[in-house]
């Protein structure tokens, strides 16, 4: 079962209609836990950056936790 943690929002200026605007993401962080029991989780964050030029105007980050199993 996957499921998101979390979803955040940043606007570093105000977003216009009139501009075209180019989009970068990827996964930014990854860890594996194991519990006592043997279950193991994987908890990712993928992050897609809004630019403006050379310019970040806008970002965000979604996290999410993967449930694997034993």
């Amino acid at each position: 079962m996957h499921r998101l943690e979390s979803c955040d929002w940043e606007y570093f200026v105000p977003l216009r209609e009139e501009i075209e605007y180019r989009m970068e993401g990827g996964i930014v962080a990854d860890e594996r836990s194991v519990s006592d029991g043997g279950d193991v989780n994987d908890r990712l964050a993928f992050q897609i950056g809004l630019y403006d030029g050379e310019s970040l105007v806008a970002r965000v980050t979604n996290r999410w936790i993967l449930r694997r199993g034993s």
